[in-house]
């Protein structure tokens, strides 16, 4: 059952009831049960004047938007209430009402809360107006509007102010007073700063149906006083722009009108003067219409065309266009208020029929641009509209949401902007916003925003649509920043109710699923994703992203509970993250989403090796039109050469991204993966004893990033680096105003090794101080490789000394020992080398048998051949590198032949000569043996 078919099923023609049941159905089933009971309320209804006022009134929660009234044909009132789901009253019936004979009620269009009452009055011309009561933060406000019926103003009665309404237009401001009766009026003017028109009223009072006056235009506030003895006071304060005032006044129409104007305005006398001529025209016809009548409103026209032998008048197209409004065929609508205005281009009806199809066209989903262009001519056409705060408001919006920040900059002080703070300030924020993405180098921008959304929390006490708003800004402000903490600790303050909020906009839901995607919270955008999919199902643009995104997170959340260990939670986001991919692939085959479901779909293909992922990832990639699907291609292809530990190719792809894109946010996305993988790739280097390596990758990245303060690891990383290949001062270079331990520690070694006099300061300590590192043992093992080449075992034991095992790789451990053998063995301590060797070799296999032979060389210089040919027997038996196998073989033949077996000596030599043929080695074996045969054929 559509929404449309419950309302006309639930809604009866007598009686709010079934509100509260499609309430639970379009509400609750979108958003939580906590927030939606906030958006409740109760209609009441009493009555004034024996009848003759009808008095409603309902609570509206904290921090909601203000309801509004307004007439929409002449028998017509629509009252519009966002953020409410339902409006249940049992005190009201039609049959009970003077002045109403039938209500329709409907969700705001485009909205997932709030509702527009239509109520059906009985007869034209009738009045109306609205209040709202002070906002308590826990029970809201009471929002109250009256029906009721105004006589015709008597010039014989005493003056009484009746209603009064402040018209912000182009050319200046009308402030348009209401009354009957007559009395002396004095008129005053204070010039200055802040000026001030004071009109006095002799004989005067204050009607019932007198409400305070909402500023606006070139009128920052309204005060009227009653004094004791009859008379009555109005006190306009003007806009520090106010230039100069003008009055008119008609007894006879009981309206009396001040013109305010700015230096460049060029006057609205005569929309003042109209003003009075229709409101005496109406009473001369008998007919009294209520100031609100000021608003312009569709008027039947005689004009007659005739089309297919018809005779046709604007009604026809206008009951059309109504009829399709409200099936919400919007291009329908439009279409035929087209053909009304190029049928009757003379009508009357101009400026309701042009605001009326930019509503349709806004509900059609226009881009902003194209809205922003048809609004700007509109205003043109229509300068000093009565609605033309409100325009004046969606124009500001509309270059924000088209970008033209710089232009909405330029309107934001706009006296004839609405007065509501709050809407202005959001507004401001997402204009600095958008500035500060297009100036990123200017932190002006950010602040400003940051300060105005701050405002709005404060002015609402953390309630209602704006402070829901301004959180929403707020992480995104933060995000813009980068500062992830706070973009995380921002969104975590949405509550229940914010979100019910947000939950209208279907930007802002995707907008939070997103952050929360970028910065790893991937539980928590899954949900976000999720409810816009359920939420928003027929936005067929933006669903297949949610579908997408949910789908990463889902793999993300599989890969981060197998690293915990929680192989059934894996399991089943793995399922879901499977089943999300392949639903993007079949209810979206042609959209960009799917593209990109294809690329990392790849990233999932566990039965692939990483040979052919990529080049599945290669051949999508030829295929790829889309730049933004191309770029995504690219990133995902980085990836998976840097899980594979291919990081100088990683960097190279990310390189060609940059160069080919101009994307900020690509471009974003590009550099935060390769400072990761800049900073991955050397460390795995290093820890391989790679330095090399590491300072190429370091090049290849592409920019200078070595003073960078945003690479503080990678730094390091290259100081180290640049030290085990011997530039130390390079190193002392990187680390300059780099403050972390390990840089530190990094220093103080460059600088000793610098000094000309470490070596004799260390021998009188006994060892090389300083403080110890995971980075400084590596290169101190560099340094101790290096200084063995030279021959200089005494440094090298100073230098490896003091090591501590724990900051070493067993790899390095292994190269400490190795190096400590070596270097007792250079200086002729033979034990000390024994010791380091065994302590080196345990319980290890043979291997390739290097270090077996070295500890095997040591013990035959030390004790002799018959204590070291065990060893060499084993080494040339098992070892696994062919030539060490040789030269072991070798000095065993050595030692037999030394030892008289020269048949054994002869064997061995051959052996050695099989396994490594081609060598220096290989040769002197073959001709050792040739010479052993020899010599046992004499003997024989």
């Amino acid at each position: 059952m559509t929404p449309k078919t419950l309302w006309k099923n639930l809604v009866s023609v007598n009686t709010f009831k079934g509100l509260l049941t499609l309430a639970v159905i379009l509400g609750l089933v979108v958003f939580p049960a906590a927030p939606a009971a906030a958006f409740f309320t109760k209609l009441n209804y009493t009555t004034a004047n024996h009848g003759a006022r009808e008095i409603f009134s309902f609570a509206i929660p904290p921090g909601a938007q203000k309801p509004t009234l307004a007439l929409t044909e002449p028998k017509q009132l629509l009252l519009t209430i966002p953020d409410i789901l339902a409006l249940p009253s049992g005190t009201f019936h039609l049959d009970q009402s003077r002045w109403i004979h039938s209500f329709a009620v409907a969700s705001i269009p485009e909205a997932k809360m709030g509702l527009m009452v239509t109520i059906g009055l009985k007869q034209a011309n009738l009045s109306f107006r609205s209040k709202i009561g002070p906002e308590d933060p826990v029970a809201g406000s009471i929002f109250e509007f009256e029906i009721d019926e105004q006589p015709k103003p008597d010039p014989t009665q005493p003056m009484e102010i009746r209603e009064g309404l402040v018209l912000p237009g182009r050319d200046g401001t009308l402030l348009v007073l209401s009354h009957t009766g007559t009395t002396e009026i004095e008129k005053n003017i204070e010039k200055g700063a802040n000026p001030v028109v004071r009109i006095h009223m002799k004989a005067a009072k204050l009607a019932d149906t007198w409400r305070p006056l909402d500023p606006g235009g070139l009128v920052e506030n309204v005060f009227v006083y009653e004094f004791p003895e009859g008379h009555a006071e109005l006190e306009v304060l003007l806009n520090e722009k106010a230039d100069a005032v003008h009055f008119y006044e008609s007894t006879k129409a009981g309206y009396f009108i001040v013109e305010i104007l700015g230096p460049r305005d060029i006057g609205r006398s005569n929309n003042a003067k109209q003003i009075i001529a229709n409101r005496e025209y109406d009473l001369e016809q008998g007919v009294s219409k209520p100031l609100h009548s000021i608003f312009p409103l569709y008027e039947p026209a005689a004009t007659e065309v005739v089309l297919l032998d018809k005779h046709i008048t604007e009604d026809y197209f206008w009951k059309e266009a109504k009829d399709a409004e409200k099936e919400r065929h919007y291009d329908q609508a439009r279409a035929y208020l087209g053909s009304l205005l190029d049928t009757f281009p003379d009508t009357p009806n101009r400026e309701v029929i042009d605001f009326l199809m930019l509503d349709f066209h806004r509900r059609m989903g226009w881009k902003p641009g194209w809205l922003l262009y048809e609004l700007e001519a509109v205003l043109a056409r229509h300068p000093n509209t009565p609605n033309y705060s409100h325009y004046r408001f969606m124009q500001l919006k509309l270059l924000n949401e088209s970008g033209r920040f710089e232009s909405a900059l330029s309107l934001m002080h706009d006296p004839n902007l609405p007065r509501d703070k709050g809407a202005l300030l959001l507004e401001n924020a997402k204009t600095n916003i958008g500035l500060a993405n297009t100036h990123p180098g200017d932190p002006k921008f950010i602040q400003e925003a940051e300060n105005h959304l701050q405002q709005v929390l404060s002015l609402t006490n953390g309630h209602g649509d704006k402070a829901a708003s301004a959180l929403f800004l707020l992480a995104k402000t933060n995000d813009l920043k980068q500062d992830h903490r706070a973009a995380i600790a921002t969104l975590d303050q949405i509550t229940a109710e914010h979100l019910g909020y947000l939950g209208k906009n279907p930007d802002h839901i995707m907008g939070i699923a997103d952050i929360y995607y970028k910065y790893g919270h991937y539980q928590q955008a899954f949900q976000h994703y999720a409810m816009f999919m359920d939420a928003f199902h027929t936005r067929e643009r933006t669903v297949p992203w949610a579908m997408l995104r949910a789908a990463e997170a889902s793999f993300q959340l599989s890969r981060s509970a197998e690293t915990q260990g929680r192989k059934s939670k894996s399991k089943e986001h793995f399922a879901d993250a499977k089943r999300l991919f392949a639903r993007l692939q079949k209810q979206f085959p042609g959209s960009d989403a799917a593209v990109w479901g294809k690329i990392l779909e790849l990233t999932m293909e566990q039965a692939l090796t990483f040979k052919q992922r990529l080049e599945k990832l290669d051949q999508v990639i030829k295929t790829i039109a889309l730049p933004n699907a191309l770029a995504e291609a690219y990133l995902t292809r980085a990836e998976l050469l840097g899980q594979d530990g291919q990081f100088r190719e990683s960097l190279e792809t990310l390189n060609s991204l940059l160069n080919m894109t101009q994307s900020i946010a690509v471009i974003r996305r590009a550099d935060r993966l390769k400072k990761s993988l800049l900073v991955k790739g050397m460390a795995a280097a290093l820890d391989e004893g790679r330095p090399e390596f590491a300072s190429l990758l370091g090049e290849i990245y592409g920019h200078d990033w070595r003073q960078d303060p945003e690479f503080p690891q990678a730094r390091i990383h290259l100081a180290e680096a640049l030290m085990q290949l011997g530039s130390n001062q390079a190193a002392q270079h990187i680390l300059e105003r780099l403050e972390d331990p390990a840089a530190e520690a990094l220093r103080q070694l460059a600088q000793t090794l610098i000094a000309d006099d470490w070596l004799q300061s260390a021998r009188k300590e006994g060892k090389l101080g300083g403080i110890i590192t995971r980075e400084v043992a590596r290169v101190r093992l560099a340094e101790a490789k290096s200084r063995l080449s030279k021959n200089e075992w005494e440094a090298v034991q100073l230098i490896l000394e003091p090591l501590p095992d724990g900051l070493l790789s067993e790899k390095d451990k292994d190269r400490r020992l190795r190096y400590m053998a070596k270097a007792e063995l250079g200086r002729g301590r033979f034990p000390h080398a024994v010791k380091n060797y065994e302590f080196l070799l345990g319980n290890r296999p043979m291997g390739d048998g290097v270090d077996y032979y070295d500890y095997a060389t040591v013990i035959q210089l030390w004790k002799g051949d018959e204590k070291a040919l065990p060893s060499f027997v084993k080494i040339a038996d098992e070892a696994t590198d062919k030539e060490i196998s040789a030269l072991a073989n070798i000095r065993v033949g050595d030692i037999l032949q030394r030892n008289g077996d020269l048949e054994g000596a002869k064997g061995r030599y051959q052996k050695a000569a099989e396994l490594a043929p081609g060598t220096s080695w290989a040769k002197i074996s073959s001709e050792n043996a040739s010479q052993l045969e020899m010599a046992l054929e004499v003997g024989r």
